[in-house]
């Protein structure tokens, strides 16, 4: 599977580069004795600065959820969001609201 992931990561880094776009994924896991797990990751190649042709840099994310269900109604989980503890811009636009980030955990 790890050989999966690579490639995933080598496509994502080249569409990126070439399209200027971003990319989400979300991994859902099963686990034994109704646990439950996902993993998901957000890369974004940098949002426009002001009317372009500048971006901002670019950035990841990650979160992390893990829960447990009892029977078929309840559920309890945990979730994480930015794991790597990044803070990136996400608006440097000199209007009324000012320069925006997307602040640690």
């Amino acid at each position: 599977m790890g050989f999966y992931v690579l490639i995933l990561m080598v496509f994502t880094a080249l569409c990126m580069a070439l399209l200027r776009s971003g990319y989400s994924t979300l991994l859902p896991l099963r686990l034994p004795q109704l646990f439950l797990a996902a993993l998901g990751a957000n890369l974004g190649s940098g949002f426009v600065n002001g009317n372009g042709p500048a971006h901002l840099p670019p950035h990841t994310s990650a979160a992390l959820g893990v829960g447990k269900s009892f029977g078929e109604r309840w559920s309890v989980s945990v979730n994480s969001t930015n794991l790597f503890n990044h803070r990136f811009m996400l608006d440097d636009s000199n209007t009324f609201g000012g320069t925006h980030f997307a602040n640690p955990r």
